[in-house]
């Protein structure tokens, strides 16, 4: 869903739902998972905004592993993070490329652009989207 909003074939507010209004959850701790302890089935966590650290136990644990892309060690990719490259693992990276997108397509309109600049305005690689059906 998440490639569909950043082309405009879904709105944003289509795919977004705050897992801490789900009904029967139990309870939404915003932290991150520093330890795992398997046989007292404790995950030790950190508070993301004051860093204080404490423990939740646990009946079944589902773990979804992988929060940043993988460069593969491509150069000044991270420094053009943002400007000219673009991840798409959150709704705000759906945004991005979707302003960027409306952006390119924007400034190729102008007459006085050159048919090199208009071409290369108009072009957009998507690296790695085959294994997720990504196409547009």
């Amino acid at each position: 869903l998440l490639p569909s909003t950043a082309v405009g074939t879904l709105e944003f507010r289509a795919i977004q739902e705050p897992v801490r209004t789900i009904r029967g959850l139990g309870h939404y701790y915003q932290a991150k998972a520093s330890h795992l302890d398997l046989d007292k089935r404790v995950v030790s966590c950190e508070d993301l905004y004051k860093g204080t650290k404490f423990d939740v136990a646990y009946d079944y644990l589902c773990v979804a592993a992988g929060k940043k892309s993988n460069t593969f060690g491509t150069p000044n990719i991270e420094r053009l993070e943002g400007v000219v490259v673009f991840f798409l693992k959150h709704l705000y990276h759906a945004r991005q490329i979707r302003n960027r997108i409306v952006e390119c397509f924007e400034r190729a309109t102008n007459p006085t652009i050159p048919a090199v600049q208009r071409d290369r305005l108009l072009s957009f690689i998507v690296v790695g989207g085959v294994r997720f059906c990504l196409f547009f």
